[in-house]
């Protein structure tokens, strides 16, 4: 059976970094997207191996349908902020 876990990719100061959101503790980083995914793919086989030899069952993968990205300004939550420093 195939499951898809999905990958959280971000841009660090020195490359890309990934998590998985449904495998907590499983972090990778690479220099391009191709060597990231691979290394993913290496790590999550060991992560699930040890999982298994611990005899515990694999986590689900969670249905990825969309990544959102969510823009927040700064000064929306200034005044709450601010009111919140002064009591």
């Amino acid at each position: 059976m195939k499951r898809t876990y999905p990958m959280i990719v971000e841009q660090g100061e020195h490359g890309l970094f990934g998590y998985f959101p449904d495998l907590p503790g499983l972090t990778v980083g690479g220099d391009t997207r191709e060597e990231l995914e691979a290394l993913a793919r290496e790590f999550m086989r060991d992560y699930l191996q040890e999982i298994g030899r611990r005899g515990e069952p694999w986590p689900e993968p969670t249905p990825a349908v969309a990544l959102a990205f969510v823009e927040f300004d700064d000064a929306e939550a200034a005044p709450a902020a601010r009111r919140a420093q002064r009591q």
